[in-house]
């Protein structure tokens, strides 16, 4: 990595470094870097502590720690008083430029409407033409799936080997297994949209493409805090592009904003996103599509970390869970 590349990767770990979001490995080539950086060291500590009643008087820190991202997930009167307070805050401002962000949000009408909309699809640049899809995360809900005798079973196989191409399509995704300690033991994810490789050119159903989620993994054994916690192995054939996570969530209040992190074998965070608690509840689990970026056979790491804290409370603040993808 060239000095310039460390520096600004350092500065822009500063409050994740400060809101305890980093992992061990991180927080200890930040720490050997600032130790050696006057300059950076400096802007590390222009990020301490907040005195006591400036809490909420700037933007929150695990906003400016994933800002690229907030940049894109913020919506409603919550991205309309963020772009406000930007436009007459100096020190938030200038947070965000000593960090190597755009000092700036974007304004969307759409976007800060009372319903909230979904994000516009980004054209990619000349200067990124070939390159992998960035890394992204949806919430699923998984329901219980209604037990169907074996006799209607071949009686709709039957109906559908004599359909005309007229007839309509029906696609329903089975998901065996439990994903919870308290779930049902046959699982089904309503609407499941489905990796494509293309729409069919002819034929009957020409112009559509099927999709199928993957089938969710549950994850147990968390660690508190840096803890390492017990390994779950899940056993697959290759690279994966897309994974389904089950885990139980932080012990923390549902509105509180939530940061997602994917983590490599060596530490390494491959993306970070912030959700509220409550879209994890209830019975739900989490998607990650790497697109291009397959997730090859390894050891990754799944930290949920919250800010969220209560003088003479003790609030679960962060969880982490580790799983191998092992070739079968």
């Amino acid at each position: 990595m060239e000095r310039q590349d460390t520096h600004l990767w350092v500065r822009r770990r500063l409050v994740a470094r400060r809101a305890g979001l980093l992992e061990e490995s991180e927080a200890a080539r930040v720490d050997a870097h600032l130790a050696e950086c006057v300059e950076c060291s400096t802007i590390a500590e222009s990020f301490a502590a907040s005195p006591p009643g400036e809490a909420g008087a700037h933007i929150a820190a695990s906003l400016v720690a994933q800002w690229p991202q907030a940049q894109r997930r913020l919506r409603g009167l919550e991205r309309a008083l963020v772009r406000r307070h930007l436009e007459r805050c100096a020190d938030c401002r200038q947070d965000l430029e000593a960090l190597g962000f755009e000092s700036r949000l974007e304004l969307v009408p759409e976007w800060e409407s009372a319903v909230p909309a979904e994000p516009a699809p980004v054209a990619a640049s000349a200067s990124a033409t070939g390159a992998a899809a960035p890394a992204r995360a949806r919430i699923v809900r998984i329901e219980a799936a209604a037990r169907r005798s074996p006799w209607r079973d071949r009686a709709v196989l039957a109906w559908a080997s004599v359909a005309t191409a007229a007839a309509v399509l029906m696609l329903v995704a089975n998901v065996r297994g439990r994903l919870f300690d308290s779930g049902a033991a046959t699982l089904l994810v309503p609407g499941a949209p489905v990796w494509s490789r293309g729409a069919l050119a002819s034929g009957p159903f020409a112009g559509m493409s099927l999709r199928i989620e993957p089938q969710p993994r549950a994850l147990s054994g968390p660690a508190r805090g840096e803890g390492l916690g017990k390994l779950n192995v899940i056993p697959v054939a290759g690279p994966l592009s897309s994974l389904a996570l089950g885990f139980k969530p932080l012990n923390v209040p549902d509105t509180s904003l939530v940061t997602v992190s994917l983590l490599d074998a060596f530490g390494d965070t491959l993306y970070a996103v912030s959700y509220r608690q409550w879209e994890f509840r209830p019975r739900r689990c989490l998607v990650i599509d790497r697109g291009e970026a397959t997730l090859t056979p390894g050891q990754y790491a799944l930290v949920l970390g919250s800010q969220i804290a209560k003088a003479g409370d003790e609030i679960e603040r962060k969880l982490r869970y580790r799983f191998e993808l092992r070739e079968k």
